[in-house]
């Protein structure tokens, strides 16, 4: 879940100030951001997949006991 970060207008105005004066430093970093939360992303989808196939294999267990 996105988190909301209070900053002050000088906060605001010196970030502004480093996006101009370095360009691609700022998109060096929002790149690393990107790659960190798609990781991030990626652990979760496979730690959901393991759980989803644990999940199936209960169901086949309690359908085998039942049946």
């Amino acid at each position: 879940m996105a988190e909301i970060i209070w900053k002050t207008k000088e906060e605001i105005e010196q970030e502004r100030e480093v996006e101009i004066a370095n360009p691609e430093q700022v998109m060096s970093k929002q790149i690393a951001d990107l790659t960190i939360d798609n990781k991030k992303k990626d652990m979760l989808i496979q730690n959901l997949a393991k759980t989803v196939s644990e999940l199936n294999i209960k169901v086949s267990q309690l359908e085998g006991g039942n049946a």
